[in-house]
């Protein structure tokens, strides 16, 4: 059996609320002796893995809002480096 989970956030609210919701649909505690089925298991492993990666997204998005950036029309991104008097040394 193979399942796919696939969901774009743009916000930290965004992915905060998607985790929210997976849990909502996260199987009950089961009664002592009962094993979870492998579907059951692999949603409870997503949740820990999204969980784990909220600090990882905070630590991000501290960067990219130190760092302001310029999205061309073709998606190249570029780094407005030169406003940052702390940074003057890389122009």
């Amino acid at each position: 059996m193979t399942a796919t989970f696939q969901k774009i956030s743009t916000t930290r609210e965004e992915y905060v609320s998607v985790l929210e919701n997976l849990k909502a649909e996260a199987p009950a505690p089961l009664k002592k002796g009962k094993k979870l089925s492998k579907p059951q298991q692999q949603h409870l492993a997503l949740i820990d893995a999204l969980e784990a990666r909220i600090e990882v997204i905070d630590a991000e998005l501290a960067v990219s809002n130190s760092f302001p950036a310029v999205i061309s029309q073709n998606g190249s991104v570029s780094l407005l480096l030169l406003e940052r008097p702390d940074l003057q040394s890389y122009r």
